[in-house]
């Protein structure tokens, strides 16, 4: 079956690049609700996982310390 795995994984990148406050987690039940034979494969989830940490850490270094947001 086709939009299984590579594209909800896709979208979840998506999600979490343009929502700052979803988690990987977040984003797959919001997919799932929508289209609920969707499952990113465990590597598509792991490169998701270390993409939200990236996502994170680059927002942090935005704001950082000091800063007046």
């Amino acid at each position: 079956m086709a939009g299984v795995s590579r594209s909800a994984a896709v979208v979840m990148a998506y999600l979490l690049r343009h929502s700052s406050r979803l988690t990987v987690l977040e984003a797959l039940d919001f997919v799932q609700t929508r289209r609920p034979v969707a499952g990113p494969n465990l590597h598509f989830m792991g490169q998701l996982e270390h993409f939200h940490q990236d996502l994170t850490a680059a927002r942090a270094r935005r704001v950082g310390p000091g800063s007046s947001v």
